[in-house]
C-alpha cells in the first residue's frame, strides 16, 4: 500500500509518498512544491493542484493524507492556507482516493512520542522509522513523510 503525505503551504508545499512493505516502511520519493509570493494568488493554486495532480498520477497512491490547519493569529495566513486546502481536497476529491487528516500534535506524537516536538527530532525519527529516507534538507518534506506515517498507523 502507497500512501502520500502532504504538508500543505502556500509558497512550499511539501509531500512525501512511502510504501508499506509489513513490517517494514519504505521511502519511495519525496518533494517541494514551491510558488513565488509575487504570483497571483489562483496562478499559484492552479499550479499547486496541478503539480499534486502529477505526483497522484505518477505514483498512484492507495490513502492520500493531509496535515490540519491550525488557525494562528494572522487570519490572512490561516486564509491562504485554507485557499491551498480546499484546491487540494477537490483535487482528492477528482481521484476518488481514501483521504485522512491529522492535526499536527498528534502526526508529533506518532513520530516521536511527544505532541510537541521539536523538527530536527522528527526528522532523525522519520530516518529511522521510514527505510531508505535520504537525508532531506527541507522539514517541509520531512513533515509529509510524517503525515503519511501517520496515516499507516491509524487509517488501517
Amino acid at each position: 500500500m502507497k500512501i502520500l503525505g502532504i504538508d500543505p503551504a502556500l509558497s512550499s508545499l511539501g509531500w512525501g509518498i512511502i510504501k508499506l512493505n509489513h513490517p517494514k516502511i519504505n521511502y519511495i520519493a519525496s518533494g517541494l512544491v514551491k510558488t513565488h509570493p509575487t504570483e497571483l494568488m489562483y496562478k499559484r493554486l492552479s499550479y499547486i493542484a496541478n503539480a499534486v495532480q502529477n505526483i497522484i498520477e505518477l505514483h498512484d497512491p492507495d490513502l492520500i493524507a493531509m496535515e490540519e490547519t491550525f488557525i494562528n493569529m494572522n487570519a490572512s495566513s490561516s486564509l491562504k492556507l485554507g485557499y491551498v486546502r480546499g484546491a487540494l481536497m477537490s483535487l482528492i476529491g477528482r481521484f476518488n482516493k481514501p483521504y485522512f487528516e491529522y492535526k499536527p500534535n498528534l502526526i508529533k506524537k506518532t513520530v516521536v512520542g511527544v505532541g510537541h516536538a521539536e523538527k530536527d527530532q522528527v526528522t532523525h525519527m522519520i530516518k529511522l522509522i521510514i527505510s531508505g529516507t535520504p537525508d532531506l534538507k527541507n522539514s517541509d518534506e520531512t513533515d509529509a513523510l510524517a503525515v503519511a506515517y501517520t496515516c499507516s498507523v491509524f487509517a488501517r
